[in-house]
């Protein structure tokens, strides 16, 4: 059985624990350890270290 990408089964979902981690977080009202301020950062130093490479330079946070 082939599952194509619009189909809406995810039995076959690569990140079922991520999933399921997010639900519970929700259903138990808490944070996830994988908040937003911890995504922001994240993304801003990738975006740093691609400023970094493109301009071969020190690049210091916050941005």
């Amino acid at each position: 059985m082939t599952i194509l990408p619009d189909s809406g089964d995810v039995t076959h979902h690569p990140f079922r624990e991520e999933v399921n981690h997010l639900v519970d977080c929700i259903l138990s009202d808490r944070e996830s350890h994988a908040s937003l301020e911890d995504s922001v950062q994240t993304h801003e130093i990738c975006f740093a270290s691609e400023i970094s490479t493109r301009e071969k330079r020190p690049v210091f946070l916050p941005l």
